[in-house]
């Protein structure tokens, strides 16, 4: 990850950081976890993100757009589980009342606009 930011910023790619933000809480096996766990969710799993996470990331990727002022009319959310949001309701889309990441992110984007 490091390497691959490292190679992004030399390109004057624009970077959020949404590990840092998963890093806030226990990646351990806790309740608070953004990452599901037996304690949080019954099943074992470590890997995908809880409906908290979804929203801290959807809410640092947004907060980044905004300081960055990148545009943000259309914003591709592409290419894995956080994305499609697995075991979550609204799973592989950006519905209005979903919990996925992309449902999160255009929540909050959208009131950006308004």
């Amino acid at each position: 990850l490091a390497i691959g930011n490292r190679l992004l910023a030399a390109q004057q790619t624009a970077l959020i950081d949404v590990a840092a933000t998963v890093s806030r809480r226990p990646v351990a096996e806790t309740v608070d976890s953004y990452i599901r766990n037996q304690s949080n969710s019954g099943m074992r799993d470590g890997m995908h993100l809880t409906s908290d996470g979804c929203k801290a990331v959807a809410q640092t990727v947004a907060s980044g757009i905004f300081e960055m002022k990148l545009p943000h009319t259309r914003v591709v959310c592409a290419g894995d589980s956080l994305t499609y949001g697995v075991y979550l309701k609204g799973k592989g889309k950006a519905e209005p009342d979903g919990e996925t990441y992309p449902s999160e992110l255009f929540r909050q984007l959208a009131a950006d606009r308004r």
